[in-house]
């Protein structure tokens, strides 16, 4: 009991009233505001059918040896995170029409990719379509000379190919974006150290 003469019993009494109708409106409380976290939370993937990006990368080495080292199967392992094999399918290798399975391996976890070359403009355009289970991703790269570097410009278009991913979609974005751009990192680096 307190100075005024209450207690404590007294003061839940008060907030929750004496048949407990407050607890039942909290409880409502609550549980709208679940629902309504929840349909932010997934509502933007329902509408967002796919999410387009852009990355620009610099190599200090020439315009035909990075064209050539980026469609090069043999050299992935050098670059790409997770890579553990791939396997030619079908093609003329680096050649529009060729298809390869990449089988990579992230933080433990097994993925196979298909990866077809839809358009190559030697030395100067590719663009690569990659089919997975749970997203297709197809990648628009155009190679130039800049100054002293080669620059490989790239725009990428991710689109989720089942519910799951597509309501994940526009919160893993800058996720994506970020290891496409480590990806990219790792071959500038493998490039000018050779």
């Amino acid at each position: 009991m307190n100075k005024d003469g209450a207690s404590i019993q007294d003061f839940f009494i008060y907030l929750v009233g004496p048949n407990g109708e407050m607890m039942k409106k909290r409880g409502k409380i609550i549980i709208v505001s679940l629902l309504v976290l929840l349909l932010i939370f997934v509502l933007p993937g329902l509408f967002v059918k796919k999410i387009r990006f852009s990355t620009s990368t610099g190599i200090k080495k020439p315009l035909s040896s990075v064209f050539i080292t980026f469609g090069d199967p043999a050299r992935l392992s050098q670059w790409m995170s997770g890579f553990e094999k791939i396997d030619h399918l079908q093609g003329m290798p680096f050649c529009e029409g060729s298809k390869y399975r990449l089988t990579l391996n992230i933080d433990g976890r097994r993925f196979t990719v298909v990866e077809e070359i839809i358009k190559i403009t030697w030395k100067k355009h590719l663009i690569v379509d990659m089919t997975s289970e749970k997203a297709d991703i197809l990648m628009d790269l155009y190679f130039f000379r800049l100054g002293e570097q080669t620059m490989i410009e790239g725009t990428y278009e991710v689109k989720a190919n089942n519910l799951s991913t597509r309501i994940l979609l526009p919160w893993i974005k800058p996720l994506i974006r970020k290891k496409i751009g480590e990806e990219l990192e790792q071959f500038r680096e493998m490039m000018e150290k050779s």
